[in-house]
């Protein structure tokens, strides 16, 4: 099959994309949108291509629009854009396949759909690649050091907050941490000055937390910041009995688009389920790994959708009432009072509580790698023609040389998918 792109020549998942074609049009076709198209170029699912490719779709049931958001997080808002432009291209909704990265975004994108009556529903398929990206730590620590490890890679003002939190109650002292004072995506570094002004009145820190930020960046190693999938982030994770997760997401407006539609009311008058599910990253999977219990910083109800999922909360080994707070700072000081109860637990209640949450973890890893592989087998067995495009796929279940499917389960996180 053909595998053609408007701007995008190097995809990082499917590998070299051809031009769009301009005059001839070939069946076969894969046309391909993701949310670089997006970022970059500022296109949109109704203007990436032009009238005479949509023609071609309509009229070629061989030729398709693939949409990847496999690694990517999308809200109510993204999906009634989308819904809009399956009604206005005038091809069959099932010429588009998208690729999302959970069952949960699955579910919700076919809530929307349905609620702009879009029929027949599109494809909809799953291929979680930040799990996928995942490895099994390449070492264990001779010892456990510290009581909770934390990271944070990108500056986010809720992180500034927690962190300084954390240091006014003086438990920064039990960690193992990062925190670092960049954002990669808008190639910023921030100054003391420029976090206190991102922070604002809604996150400016209180007391002696102000000291924490002048203290920005602390590193785990000195030799400067490593990459994300590096062991130097599972070390830290494996050294404490309890990590600190520290998602992508602690609130749904965190957005570079503009949150608004005609037929959506306001991001703030929105019930928060309704605006995006919960946003599962490496960082999660990170934690599953490494087989220890977390406090998740993420968005509301992220802890009742991990269950929805198949996987176990910590609860009650682990106060979660945080989760179903929904203001956000509120949110976060109940995160930070939960962190200081358990530093803070006698000698026999801390133990008592590290062995109760081990089960939890067997479990939740056992899941992790049983979910892996059989969601993404499913996906290679549902879309064929993609296997030739995938770039990793031969590191996992796919046997080239024997143009089958590898069905022993000991391929999984034995090889580094990504090179950073």
């Amino acid at each position: 099959m053909k595998f053609v792109s408007k701007s995008i020549e190097n995809d990082m998942y499917y590998g070299m994309l051809e031009r769009l074609p301009q005059k001839i049009f070939e069946p076969n076709t894969i046309y391909y949108y993701d949310r670089l198209e997006r970022v970059r170029f500022g296109t949109t699912l109704s203007n990436f291509i032009k009238e005479k490719h949509f023609d071609h779709i309509s009229k070629d049931e061989t030729s398709f629009i693939l949409v990847n958001y496999q690694d990517d997080y999308f809200n109510v808002y993204d999906a009634t854009h989308w819904s809009d432009a399956i009604k206005s291209n005038g091809i069959c909704p099932s010429n588009y396949v998208f690729v999302v990265k959970d069952m949960a975004f699955k579910n919700f994108l076919e809530n929307v759909f349905k609620k702009n009556s879009i029929s027949p529903l599109p494809k909809i398929t799953i291929l979680d690649q930040l799990k996928l990206n995942v490895l099994f730590p390449e070492s264990k620590p001779e010892k456990i050091t510290h009581k909770f490890s934390g990271l944070s890679r990108c500056w986010q003002p809720w992180r500034g907050f927690i962190f300084s939190k954390l240091f006014e109650k003086n438990c920064l002292k039990d960690f193992i941490f990062s925190f670092h004072n960049m954002n990669p995506y808008m190639n910023k570094v921030f100054d003391y000055y420029d976090m206190l002004s991102d922070m604002g009145s809604e996150w400016s820190p209180d007391g002696s937390g102000f000291e924490f930020l002048r203290q920005v960046p602390v590193e785990l190693d000195k030799g400067g910041l490593k990459p994300k999938y590096s062991n130097i982030t599972y070390d830290a994770i494996q050294s404490a009995d309890f990590h600190l997760l520290i998602e992508s997401h602690f609130v749904q407006n965190e957005s570079i688009y503009e949150l608004v539609h005609p037929r959506l009311p306001n991001i703030k008058e929105m019930p928060m389920e309704e605006i995006a599910p919960a946003f599962f990253t490496e960082k999660t999977y990170k934690s599953i790994v490494c087989k220890k219990p977390f406090i998740a910083c993420s968005t509301p109800h992220f802890i009742k959708e991990f269950k929805k999922l198949g996987y176990r909360s910590f609860a009650p080994w682990i106060d979660e009432s945080y989760d179903a707070i929904e203001d956000h700072r509120e949110r976060a000081i109940a995160i930070t009072e939960e962190v200081n109860r358990i530093i803070n637990l006698s000698e026999t209640e801390y133990k008592k509580i590290v062995k109760g949450c081990q089960e939890i973890c067997e479990h939740n890893l056992n899941l992790l790698v049983e979910e892996n592989f059989t969601v993404s087998q499913q996906y290679y067995k549902d879309f064929p023609q993609l296997i030739p495009h995938l770039k990793m796929v031969a590191n996992g279940y796919w046997d080239e040389k024997n143009h089958d499917f590898d069905n022993s389960k000991h391929h999984f996180m034995t090889h580094s998918f990504l090179r950073y």
